[in-house]
């Protein structure tokens, strides 16, 4: 077929998507655009959640539903990060009194959205916007309260970012979550760094059983408390540790190179 033809029938096409959208309503047009979602059609699906927002008969569950559409559209098939949190965050504003089961839905988006702020957009604020949102709420995950400890982490506010690290502690215990519990424990020891707060990172460290049948994560750890002794003033403790990891680890070029790091800083002291 002629260029020129295959333009025109192709804008054929859009003109009756176009007509058709304006006749249906947004609960229609958000269920046509899942199905095109899980056909990996992405950019119908996102202009058919995009009428589903414009749509004059709208009720505010297919707002909802359509707005969680685009996020995770955004985010899984069209990795237009900024288009997703800026949805999640127009949605939140939106919905902010919504309670029930539709809350949940929301705070799903919020805290996947907060992550994609932090991590792939490296926007603390809008993470901080975003946690803001859900922080308060009661019943949350050790996963969602460590994303709100890490996004205080992240604009350095120290006090805040304990508390929440300690509620995720304690919401891991109850989950019985191992892999949340080593997580933690090691944003606990990297915070206590922060903090220069030594010590208590040491104490942290040696906390080798986090619960029954649950043990630290013990490379990650090492190397957490190896790097604390040195900074506390204690060098051979240090590279008695990196020792131990020297053993274990399939990476010893990195784990000399730390030693060599430390030995010679206690040449240059020995020298002053």
């Amino acid at each position: 077929m002629p260029k020129t033809r295959a333009a025109s029938a192709f804008f054929v096409v859009l003109l009756g998507l176009a007509g058709v959208a304006c006749q249906r309503s947004a609960n229609q047009l958000v269920e046509e655009a899942e199905r095109e979602a899980l056909e990996q059609r992405s950019q119908l699906a996102q202009h058919l959640y995009s009428q589903a927002l414009k749509a004059r008969r709208s009720a505010p569950l297919d707002r909802l539903r359509a707005y969680v559409g685009l996020v995770d559209l955004s985010f899984n098939q069209l990795h237009d990060y900024r288009m997703g949190v800026a949805a999640a965050l127009k949605a939140s504003e939106e919905f902010k009194d919504i309670v029930s089961e539709p809350k949940k839905m929301l705070r799903d988006v919020q805290f996947r959205a907060a992550q994609v702020a932090r991590l792939q957009l490296q926007d603390e604020e809008t993470a901080q916007k975003l946690v803001a949102y859900f922080e308060g709420d009661a019943g949350l995950t050790a996963e969602m309260s460590l994303e709100i400890a890490r996004s205080y982490m992240a604009s350095q506010n120290w006090e805040r970012s304990e508390a929440e690290l300690l509620k995720a502690w304690e919401s891991a215990k109850s989950e019985k979550s191992c892999l949340y519990l080593q997580k933690i424990q090691l944003d606990l020891i990297q915070l206590k760094v922060l903090q220069k707060s030594f010590q208590s990172a040491i104490e942290w460290g040696t906390k080798e059983e986090l619960m029954e049948g649950c043990r630290r994560d013990e490379s990650a750890v090492l190397f957490e408390l190896a790097h604390c002794y040195e900074l506390t003033g204690e060098p051979l403790k240090s590279l008695e540790i990196y020792g131990e990891i020297l053993k274990k680890s399939d990476d010893k070029a990195r784990v000399e190179f730390l030693m060599e790091g430390v030995r010679k800083r206690m040449k240059e002291k020995e020298v002053r």
